[in-house]
């Protein structure tokens, strides 16, 4: 959250006192906003959204079930990984790309998600957690503000868009969904998509490998 609002006011600070080549052409913006519309609505039937919601529920029931009947041969992988396996298959499918719905669903999704991350973002909380919140808090932290440096600062050297680069590292941080969020709230539409292409690239590699890294390390 905090993250969030910094890379809301970097860029009008960078942009005053480093100003940089800002924003897309005429018709880019155009496109950009045609494409944002068609996410933001979209015309569906009943038996589609039911089709959708109930493979949703199958999908994560048998992810579930598949890593329980893993764990139970001695194969403990994580039901995440399992689901995330199974969208990625289930997305090349042309039968499922094309049913209608899936747009307004998934966007409904993401801001219901946003809306819980900031519902349980309690100080009080991480408090309770003792040393291991302070801890917590603080590895993230420094981890942050690196990130932070490292991509502004090759912003810099490279003479980047100020929004570009802050949607970039809200991508890295928070995934495509504050991504969206920053790339709308700066008010360029141009940074919709990639930023939920990049993010939804970063979440997906992410998976795994923070699976892969978290076994390594303990």
């Amino acid at each position: 959250a905090v993250w969030m609002v910094a890379t809301l006011t970097l860029p009008k600070l960078l942009h005053g006192a480093l100003p940089r080549a800002r924003g897309a052409s005429a018709g880019m913006r155009r496109a950009e906003q045609a494409m944002r519309d068609v996410h933001d609505s979209e015309t569906t039937t009943p038996l589609e959204l039911g089709i959708l919601l109930a493979g949703a529920a199958a999908t994560l029931w048998l992810s579930n079930a598949t890593a329980a009947w893993l764990g139970d041969l001695g194969l403990p992988v994580p039901g995440i990984l399992i689901l995330t396996t199974v969208a990625l298959v289930l997305a090349q499918f042309p039968a499922v790309a094309a049913l209608r719905g899936r747009r307004v669903l998934g966007m409904f999704g993401l801001y219901l998600f946003l809306a819980a991350i900031g519902a349980h973002a309690e100080m009080a909380a991480l408090a309770d957690l003792g040393r291991l919140g302070g801890v917590l808090f603080l590895f993230v932290a420094i981890t942050v503000v690196i990130h932070g440096a490292l991509t502004y600062g090759a912003g810099w050297a490279l003479r980047q868009d100020w929004d570009v680069v802050s949607v970039a590292s809200q991508a890295n941080i928070g995934g495509q969904t504050t991504a969206m969020a920053l790339a709308r709230s700066l008010g360029r539409n141009d940074l919709f998509l990639p930023a939920i292409l990049v993010g939804s690239l970063g979440n997906g590699a992410g998976t795994y490998l923070g699976f892969l890294a978290a076994a390594a390390l303990t």
